[in-house]
């Protein structure tokens, strides 16, 4: 589907009159009403403000005004300033009830919008959706006939005021329309989604540079045009304000009624379901990796320095990451490398910033887990990371737990990179520094007998034993992303990871789960066999190790909020306390 300004203008007035229909026949009245009241509501806020300054005016002058005198003599001042007072609280109560008023009918209309369609609810806080989509198709429309009204009184009163705002207002037409149509192509999808991002501040700075040609040519005609009258120039100048800041309303309005069209249709359609609404980020990416455009992506990402990823034939490789794709170039010749170059759908996407920081330090070729590093960079808007080795196949799953349980002990034995440890340190919090008594407290919502809260309250009493075992422990490298997918191997059968986006710094086992503590990770086996290698994380105590994995998997369940498992996740805990020596606990290890 084209997105070119001409065509967006076309869906949103097919959408706008489709829905407009539909939501007529829906509530008739309620729409009918609603779209002059949103004109008196607009006029008594217009009045509300130019009142005021006629008293102002009226106050701070000793006489009367030139403009005035044809209706305001010395004698009836002090009456037309109570009259214009007066007139002031009763456009303010106008606009008060006005705006309640339409509030009430768009509710009203939005239950009468769910009512006839006679759905099942299809979205969370579906009656304030339809409210909503109600009440902007009103205001739309009452915003319509307020500029053709605007217009018309304002070539009544001032046709050279008016001449030259359209003027000014349809040459900002074609410039935006100029720069949307320039940005269309999925190479300059950054810059279209700033202006996306900014488009209330350039709606109001365009509104403000309007209203300040308004000024500027009311200014000049004063100055020019002895017949200028002062209350036709005032009343202009309030209206050409309001207006377009109505017209920068109305184009919030027109967004969102294209963002929101999917869901607009399946709420006021009964006919219509609601469907998948890809992100127009999503669909530029996905564009740009398409097989006609993908070869001038790999040209680009050669250019920028990288002559090696020239002319090479690369090939999709499923990747288990949301948001990003991974090519892999084979070796056409034996002086050749294996290539991958992950293309990444935000170029500041913080997992990215993470993998080239652990590539950039000395870590990464001292474990011999990773791929090297050939470069990384942005590409249209897209963050990329090439990368070279041999030959690297898929491990098979009859192999990848005793490959998995190697790279952990790589990682547990590794000396991590001073300057990299320092940085994740401050990044993320361990686990010992996780151990919240106000996060676990919530587990209370669980219980369902006193002993369950007895369980509890012994758990919780015992937090800072556990928080001191738990820091007394080693902090090693974690990878928390050790997918199948992710785990390849050499032509030597030796595991490297492609992914290092999930690095973090913490404590030994936390990446473990209690099953593991029976099999391939039992701390009466593994820590000698740590203690064989030199290991300095191999002077850890089982009970430490093992209240490690114990409480990283009850942190876990508690995320999820399933507090019952998290009741029956406690005793094995207390248990592993009593092991360690902590005094005071209660028989409760039964309980479950």
């Amino acid at each position: 589907m084209s997105n070119s300004f001409s065509s967006l203008i076309t869906d949103y007035s097919r959408t706008l009159v489709h829905v407009t229909r539909r939501v007529g026949r829906c509530a008739p009245w309620s729409f009918l009403f609603s779209m002059p009241l949103v004109v008196i509501n607009q006029v008594s806020f217009i009045l509300m403000f130019m009142l005021p300054l006629k008293i102002i005016i009226m106050l701070g002058t000793e006489g009367i005004p030139r403009y005035m005198q044809f209706f305001v003599t010395q004698e009836t001042r002090q009456a037309w300033i109570i009259y214009l007072s007066l007139g002031i609280v009763g456009f303010f109560i106008l606009y008060l009830v006005s705006d309640l008023v339409l509030s009430r009918l768009g509710a009203r209309g939005g239950a009468r919008i769910r009512a006839q369609g006679n759905k099942a609810t299809l979205f969370d806080a579906e009656e304030d959706f339809a409210k909503d989509v109600f009440s902007r198709v009103a205001q739309t429309w009452g915003t319509l006939l307020l500029v053709i009204g605007g217009v018309a009184l304002g070539l009544l009163l001032e046709w050279r005021l008016v001449a030259v705002l359209m003027v000014a207002v349809i040459l900002e037409i074609i410039f935006l329309a100029r720069f949307w149509n320039r940005y269309q192509a999925p190479e300059q999808a950054e810059a279209r989604d700033r202006f996306v991002q900014k488009r209330v501040d350039v709606l109001q700075n365009i509104s403000a540079v309007n209203t300040f040609l308004a000024f500027g040519v009311l200014v000049f005609l004063f100055l020019t045009d002895p017949t200028m009258n002062f209350i036709i120039g005032l009343i202009m100048f309030i209206l050409t304000r309001q207006v377009l800041q109505r017209m920068v309303k109305s184009t919030q309005d027109g967004y969102f009624m294209l963002q929101q069209r999917e869901r607009i249709e399946a709420l006021v359609y009964p006919e219509q379901h609601v469907r998948e609404k890809r992100q127009a980020r999503e669909v530029s990416f996905e564009t740009l990796l398409m097989p006609d455009r993908r070869r001038d992506l790999f040209e680009e990402v050669a250019r920028m320095g990288y002559p090696e990823m020239a002319h090479r034939q690369w090939q999709w490789c499923d990747f288990a990451v949301r948001g990003q794709a991974l090519y892999v170039s084979s070796p056409q010749a034996e002086d050749q490398a294996e290539l991958r170059l992950k293309v990444i759908g935000n170029a500041k996407d913080a997992g990215l910033a993470r993998e080239v920081q652990f590539y950039q330090s000395s870590s990464a070729k001292a474990l011999g887990l990773s791929a090297e590093f050939v470069g990384s960079g942005a590409v249209h808007g897209r963050g990329f990371l090439a990368l070279r080795s041999g030959v690297l196949k898929a491990c098979p799953g009859k192999d990848y737990p005793a490959k998995l349980r190697q790279v952990r002990l790589a990682l547990w034995q590794h000396d991590l990179d001073k300057a990299l440890a320092e940085r994740l340190k401050r990044s993320f919090a361990s686990l010992g520094d996780r151990l919240d008594a106000e996060r676990f407290a919530r587990i209370r919502l669980g219980c369902n007998e006193p002993e369950e809260e007895k369980l509890l309250d012994a758990f919780l009493d015992c937090l800072a034993d556990m928080r001191h075992m738990v820091n007394a422990m080693p902090r090693v490298l974690i990878n928390r992303n050790v997918a199948p997918a992710n785990l390849l191997l050499t032509e030597q059968d030796q595991p490297v990871l492609i992914n290092w986006d999930a690095i973090a710094r913490d404590v030994m086992g936390v990446d473990l789960t209690v099953q593991d503590l029976d099999k391939a990770y039992n701390p009466d086996t593994l820590l000698p066999e740590l203690a064989e290698c030199g290991c300095p994380a191999a002077q850890a105590s089982p009970q430490g190790f093992k209240l490690v994995v114990h409480l990283s998997n009850l942190e876990k369940i508690v995320a999820r909020e399933a507090y019952r498992a998290a009741l029956n996740a406690l005793p094995p805990i207390l248990v592993v306390l009593e092991e360690a020596g902590i005094q005071g606990l209660p028989d409760l290890k039964k309980a479950s």
